[in-house]
C-alpha cells in the first residue's frame, strides 16, 4: 500500500530532503528549488509546504513558476488550519530526512484514510511550518478508485482520533489545543452529514453532539 512505500522510501533516502510526489500528480517547475530555498533560511526544526492546485485536467500556465516567491514561518499551524482549510497536499511538502529517519513510523501503515495527514499534524507538535503560499505542485481530483474520490466518513478517521487524544493532554493554556480540537470538530461534522445521507439521524446528532464539546459553527448549525 502507499504508506508501506513511502515508508520504504524515506528509509531508503540518502538527501536532505524529502519531498513526496503521487503518480497522478505535478510538480511545477519551481516547487523544488523553493523547498531548497526555505530549507536554507530555516534549516533547523522546520519542515517546508507550498500551496497547491486541484485540477481535473492539464495544468500548463496555471502552476506559479516564480523561484523567488515569498514564504513565512507559520505562528501556529493548528489555528491556520482551523482559519484557512486544508492549505497544502502530500505532494506539496518537503521534510528533512534526519526528522524523518528518526521518527518510528511516518506513514501509519494500518490506516487507509489520512495516513499522510496524521505525518503532518504529529510533524507540527514538534517543528514549525514554513509556508510558501505560491500553488507550486498540482494535486489530480478525477481519478478513478483514488482515495479522494472512494472514502467517505461515515466513522471518525483515525487520523481525528489520535489528534484528539494528543489535544486533550496539552495544557489548557496551549493555542495550539483549541485550535486542533476544532479540526477534530470540523471532521464530526463530516461524520454526521454522511450520516444523513445514510438517513441515520440518531447517529448524526451523536457526532454533532461530539462535535459541539469543541466548536460549533456554522456548518454544525446547518447540519442540526
Amino acid at each position: 500500500g502507499v504508506s508501506r512505500a513511502r515508508n520504504t522510501g524515506i528509509a531508503a533516502a540518502r538527501g536532505e530532503l524529502v519531498c513526496f510526489l503521487d503518480a497522478d500528480d505535478w510538480y511545477g517547475v519551481a516547487f523544488l528549488e523553493v523547498m531548497v530555498n526555505m530549507y536554507r533560511h530555516y534549516p533547523e526544526g522546520s519542515f517546508f509546504s507550498s500551496s497547491f492546485l486541484c485540477m481535473e485536467e492539464a495544468v500548463d500556465g496555471q502552476l506559479d513558476t516564480d523561484v523567488d516567491a515569498n514564504f513565512f514561518a507559520l505562528d501556529n499551524f493548528y489555528e491556520y488550519q482551523a482559519a484557512h482549510g486544508v492549505f497544502y497536499c502530500t505532494n506539496s511538502i518537503a521534510v528533512p530526512r534526519s526528522t524523518l529517519q528518526s521518527m518510528p513510523m511516518c506513514f501509519p501503515e494500518d490506516d487507509h484514510f489520512g495516513e499522510d495527514q496524521d505525518l503532518w499534524f504529529r510533524l507540527a507538535d514538534r517543528l514549525q511550518l514554513i509556508f510558501c503560499p505560491a500553488k507550486l505542485v498540482a494535486y489530480r481530483m478525477d481519478v478513478a478508485g483514488s482515495l479522494c474520490a472512494v472514502h467517505d466518513m461515515r466513522t471518525l478517521p483515525q487520523v481525528y482520533s489520535r489528534l484528539e487524544q494528543r489535544a486533550l493532554q496539552w495544557s489548557a493554556s496551549d493555542r495550539s489545543r483549541r485550535a486542533a480540537l476544532r479540526i477534530v470538530a470540523y471532521a464530526y461534522v463530516g461524520v454526521a452529514r454522511y450520516a444523513l445521507q445514510d438517513g441515520r439521524r440518531t447517529d448524526a446528532f451523536t457526532a454533532l453532539r461530539l462535535a459541539a464539546r469543541y466548536a460549533v459553527s456554522m456548518r454544525w448549525l446547518a447540519t442540526l
